[in-house]
Parts: C-alpha cells; sequence; structure tokens
C-alpha cells in the first residue's frame, strides 16, 4: 500500500491501537459486507487512527479501479470554488440517498465528496484506475511553484528536444508539422507534450481526409521511471498515438522491464532516441507501437489550435484540410 503513497498514517499503530482482530474484522466489513458503501466507510472510520486519507488508502489498494486514493495535496491541486464543492457535496449525498449528513462521521462525507471529484477527473482524462490519476496529481502538487507552472525539467532533456524534433521530421512523409510543445500555451500542468505530430492523411479513393495527432514525451537517459508512462498517458485526453520516447546510449541498450511492461498495458509506444555518426545526429528507434486512440472532437480540435495558434502555419494547415 505505501506504494501508492507516502502516507505516515499506515503503521503497527493501526493494530497495536485497535487489535489486530479487530482491524482484521474491520477490514473484511469494509471490502466484502452487502451494506451500502457509505455504512461500511462509516463504521470503519469508528477506528482508532483512521481519518479519510488512510481509510482511502485501504479502499484504492482492494479496488483501484473503483475507489480513489484521496489525498488533501492532491485534491487542492483541482483548486474547486466553493460552489463546486457545494455541489459535489449535494451529488455525493444524492448518490448514496444519505438525507440526514449529521448521522455520519464527517470524514464519511469527506470521502464521498471527493470520490465524486476524483471520479469526474478520471473520467475526463480516460484514465484507467485512480493510482494513475494521483500520479499525475502529485506530480503536479510537486511542480507548483515553477515558473509559469512548467514542470521542471533538466537541461539535458532540454537540449533533446529540438534534435528528436529534427529526426522526427526527416522520417516524416506528406503533409505534416512537428513541433516542439513542452512550453505551448495550455493550462494544466498534463497537458503539454514535449513534442507533438500533427499530420494529414489524404488516400487515393477515399474522400475523408484523416487527422492524426501524436505527442512525444521525452526523457533523459537515467531520469525516467514507471510515472513517466503516466505522464504519456495524460496525452492521450488529445492524441491518437503517444510515444515515450528515452534517451539511450545506442541502439542495443535495455530499457527498464517495469517501465516498458506499463507502458505496453496502458498503449503508449516507446522510442529509443540516441545519438550516432560524426555529426551526432539524434537517431530514433521504435521499440513498442503505441495503441490508437480516439480523443473528443471538441478535445483535438482544441488541442490543434493551441499547437498551431495564429501564425501562418495554421492558414497552411486549414488549407489542407479544405477550411
Amino acid at each position: 500500500m505505501k506504494r501508492l503513497s507516502s502516507n505516515r498514517a499506515l503503521s503497527r499503530s493501526l493494530y497495536e491501537e485497535n487489535g489486530l482482530q479487530k482491524l482484521y474484522e474491520s477490514l473484511g466489513d469494509l471490502f466484502f459486507s452487502k451494506d451500502p458503501i457509505d455504512k461500511r466507510i462509516d463504521r470503519f472510520m469508528n477506528l482508532r487512527g483512521i481519518k479519510v486519507v488512510t481509510m482511502s488508502h485501504f479502499l484504492c489498494f482492494f479496488d483501484p479501479q473503483k475507489y480513489p486514493y484521496v489525498a488533501t495535496e492532491t485534491f487542492n491541486m483541482l483548486e474547486l470554488d466553493e460552489n463546486q464543492e457545494r455541489a459535489a457535496r449535494s451529488q455525493a449525498l444524492h448518490e448514496h440517498s444519505i438525507s440526514g449528513s449529521e448521522n455520519y462521521h464527517s470524514s464519511t462525507i469527506e470521502y464521498l465528496t471527493r470520490w465524486v471529484v476524483f471520479r469526474a477527473v478520471k473520467d475526463y482524462l480516460g484514465l484507467e484506475s485512480y493510482p494513475l490519476l494521483n500520479i499525475i496529481l502529485w506530480k503536479a502538487f510537486v511542480y507548483e511553484g515553477e515558473p509559469e507552472g512548467q514542470k521542471p525539467r533538466s537541461k539535458r532533456e532540454n537540449l533533446l528536444y529540438r534534435p528528436i524534433a529534427d529526426a522526427l521530421i526527416a522520417q516524416g512523409k506528406g503533409y505534416f508539422w512537428v513541433k516542439v510543445t513542452a512550453n505551448l500555451n495550455r493550462e494544466g500542468q498534463w497537458s503539454r507534450p514535449d513534442i507533438t505530430k500533427v499530420e494529414v492523411d489524404l488516400f487515393d479513393y477515399l474522400p475523408e481526409k484523416y487527422v492524426q495527432v501524436t505527442s512525444y514525451e521525452v526523457k533523459s537517459k537515467d531520469a525516467y521511471d514507471i510515472s513517466s508512462v503516466y505522464e504519456a498517458v495524460a496525452h492521450q485526453r488529445f492524441a491518437h498515438q503517444t510515444y515515450l520516447v528515452l534517451e539511450v546510449d545506442d541502439e542495443d541498450d535495455e530499457i527498464d522491464e517495469e517501465v516498458r511492461d506499463e507502458a505496453v498495458r496502458l498503449g503508449v509506444g516507446i522510442m529509443k532516441a540516441y545519438s550516432k555518426g560524426e555529426d551526432k545526429k539524434i537517431e530514433l528507434v521504435k521499440v513498442e507501437d503505441p495503441q490508437m486512440k480516439h480523443p473528443s472532437p471538441e478535445e483535438l480540435d482544441d488541442f490543434i489550435d493551441a499547437f498551431f495558434g495564429d501564425d501562418e502555419e495554421a492558414r497552411k494547415y486549414k488549407h489542407v484540410i479544405g477550411k
């Protein structure tokens, strides 16, 4: 459970203060009782040392696709106003048919309210489970306060953007545009891929023009881990294909197995990037293919608008698609 988050309340005091048998029985009631979940949560809150964070930790570990892990830091990153929190609380009470909240622990009502909020964000981002959402929000919390809201990047990573973008341009065919978008003018800590490619495909026997957005999350060597995959996953909301591009010393270098397996599971492609030859140009080697996603037209249009802005390339793009 500690792998999900650093939770100091997860300690031996839980079973020392409550007794191992009582904790065991309470967990069984929380997980497997046929009573409504709000009643089970409220009973679990009777244990000593149990608050919203720790209770949610148990539930999320039990079923990470159904129950969110709730932490104050990550919840605050959503910056809800009073009206939004009030609306979430009303929805939570309605969903669980609670007419008198005074009969519940305040921590129970707090969890049910935040469950409504986290569920909406998870669905909006198209994430498979709550731990993915927790990692994204936690990274946003850690990076808060950086200039212009941008996440800190190593100097090495910044130096990779342009050479990798040039390598993608060299590989491209037909109508396409490749840009470094790490500082794109878009709100949201996870809404700016390091590099993006927008291409338009035309076919001889089909009347339609097909637009495809591909995002690239770049990591320098020895500076990536499994959380890098989750950064790339967040781009699937507005990109058809998403890659994690990892710098290596040479083509034969192995990719961390845990990172590779998680990328495959979540539909993120992997590329190796390494310099070759006297000119030290970047070579790109595809390791895993990404899954094709189908972002909503609204998300796609909004991202492409930010990608092009009002420059000359926007007019060229619109001409190609017949606008």
